[in-house]
């Protein structure tokens, strides 16, 4: 737990601040995702997105106001 005093307003924040350990293993999903540390979609989404990792991304950053909007902010359409 960490107490932060935010100058700007006076007001006091709790947070939880935790730290993750990298593995080796993950680099394979880096290397798809990432191309000369620019952020891609890879050409092989289609086996890598299942149904479950799609529920996943809309709970997690989907939206539905008209229709299913899922957020690719980090993306450009090239």
């Amino acid at each position: 737990m960490r107490v932060r005093l935010d100058k700007r307003k006076n007001k006091i924040y709790n947070t939880l601040h935790f730290s993750t350990r990298s593995l080796e293993s993950f680099n394979y999903f880096y290397d798809l995702f990432y191309i000369n540390k620019i952020k891609v979609i890879p050409n092989s989404i289609d086996k890598l997105l299942t149904k479950l990792g799609l529920a996943q991304w809309i709970m997690d950053d989907g939206s539905f106001k008209s229709g299913l909007t899922l957020q690719t902010n980090a993306y450009t359409i090239k």
